[in-house]
């Protein structure tokens, strides 16, 4: 689709096929350099996408509604749930007595309220999780270490709390360009004060590289492949690569921890271009649509993957996890049957979980679970506890925290770049995409009720001359 003829125009297009990404050459005047200039990053990068600015999108329509019901609901009032949420959080005072856990259920909190907060532009929640990044950037120990000084000593969970905070960190620095951020992060990960290696500590190779490709620091991505590699070297747990390349089956494991560390291979591909990482991390995701994959788009997991029965059900957790994780492999491969994944997930199994006001959750949640009261949970973990009922905080404060997660991360990778910085409708929903062409701005607006209706719209404006090519998907 090229059209010359107008500075500002609408593109329609009656696609039928195959799940598949489509490039569609938009032409405002065609002399344009592209949006892409801005936001190409600065090292070797092997993926198809990566993620634009998160101050390049803007949710609307519904799912800007979706967003504003989390605001006024757990996202912006999670302290009145209770404990771990009405505590100092990562601000001041320590936590030690209650272990490394309330420091994860909190961070998962920060990270949904930050991205939330930046997506809507929203003063209040972008100052409440802004309070705790602070003062973790202005409390740096003298080597660099970020966090509370109990988890410095190495335990095999003692720095997954990190990854979870550090998200948050990346979401500001996507939307304001703080570069005390990047600086921040690098110094905590060169003064080697972990290995990395074990269970989910090694989920910190996913915020090294993130960091290497924003500070074009080489130590960062060496470090990276490095606990990588003590990690399959001395791991015997299903997300080795060697595991993971094998047909064996994972019941029983732990579902938020195999799509937090089985992604990291995906990560791992889009800095190197090893093909080795890529290839075993897809075979794992395909045990898992063999095995596990239950009908709303989430795989089974209670705590540990239990097969593909229909009564079968899943952490709230792995709603955010495995889309989050879907999101890389997205952007390594430029497959779109990982977008129709992401969006089953986030369009299904997401708002299946909370109330529509967004102030309760489940622990568990289930297609087919017909009552949700105090005693209907028909799991084998914990049978007949309140896990599968609505709450504020059903019981397991991770999923609390990590619920805030799920749409946020979903609206913030709708829009992607491709290699050339130029954009990708990746995921679709209500949004606006803002960009550069030259020095002037172009804006993509998407209109659509999608996915309750398959009519979408996009709108292309500049005010200047200008050339954009729009990949678009066509969702299977």
């Amino acid at each position: 689709m090229t059209r010359s003829d107008t500075i500002g125009h609408t593109c329609r297009a009656r696609l039928r096929a195959r799940s598949a990404f489509l490039l569609a050459t938009l032409a405002l005047l065609a002399v344009g350099s592209g949006i892409g200039q801005d936001h190409r990053l600065p090292v070797p990068y092997f993926g198809a996408f990566h993620e634009a600015p998160l101050s390049t999108i803007r949710p609307s329509g519904w799912l800007d509604e979706y967003l504003v019901r989390q605001r006024d609901g757990l996202t912006g009032h999670l302290e009145a749930a209770g404990h771990p949420f009405n505590s100092t959080g990562w601000f001041g005072t320590s936590m030690e007595k209650y272990g490394w856990v309330v420091y994860e259920q909190n961070a998962y909190w920060v990270d949904g309220m930050m991205r939330c907060g930046e997506l809507l532009r929203d003063s209040m929640l972008e100052a409440k999780a802004s309070k705790e990044i602070d003062y973790v950037l202005d409390h740096a120990d003298p080597d660099g270490y970020l966090g509370p000084k109990f988890l410095k000593p190495h335990s095999d969970l003692s720095r997954w709390p990190h990854v979870v905070f550090f998200r948050a960190m990346m979401a500001r620095y996507g939307a304001t360009g703080d570069r005390r951020i990047v600086e921040a992060l690098r110094r905590h990960y060169l003064s080697k004060s972990d290995a990395y290696t074990s269970h989910r500590n090694v989920v910190n190779v996913e915020i090294m590289l993130w960091t290497y490709a924003r500070t074009r620091d080489p130590e960062l991505l060496r470090l990276a492949e490095e606990c990588y590699a003590g990690y399959n070297r001395i791991s015997s747990e299903v997300t080795t690569l060697d595991h993971m390349k094998s047909d064996g089956k994972m019941d029983g494991f732990h579902g938020v921890t195999f799509n937090e560390t089985a992604k990291l291979a995906a990560v791992l591909y889009l800095y190197t271009g090893k093909k080795e990482y890529l290839d075993a991390v897809e075979h794992a995701y395909q045990k898992i649509d063999r095995w596990y994959m239950l009908v709303d788009g989430v795989h089974s997991s209670t705590e540990g993957f239990r097969g593909d029965d229909p009564l079968q059900s899943h952490e709230t957790c792995d709603i955010a996890d495995y889309t989050w994780a879907l999101g890389y492999l997205l952007m390594a491969t430029g497959k779109a049957e990982y977008a129709d994944k992401i969006e089953r997930a986030c369009y299904n199994a997401a708002p299946g979980a909370v109330t529509k006001d967004f102030k309760a959750l489940q622990y568990f949640s289930c297609p087919n679970q017909v009552i949700a009261d105090r005693t209907s949970n028909h799991n084998e973990f914990t049978h007949g506890s309140a896990w599968m009922s609505f709450r504020p905080n059903p019981g397991t404060e991770c999923c609390a925290g990590n619920v805030n997660r799920i749409m946020p991360d979903f609206a913030s990778r709708m829009w992607m770049v491709d290699s050339t910085g130029e954009p990708v409708a990746a995921l679709f929903g209500p949004s606006v995409f803002a960009g550069k062409a030259d020095d002037d701005s172009i804006t993509i607006r998407e209109e659509t009720k999608y996915p309750f209706d398959d009519k979408i719209q996009f709108s292309v404006s500049a005010r200047k001359q200008a050339h954009v090519s729009l990949t678009l998907r066509i969702p299977s």
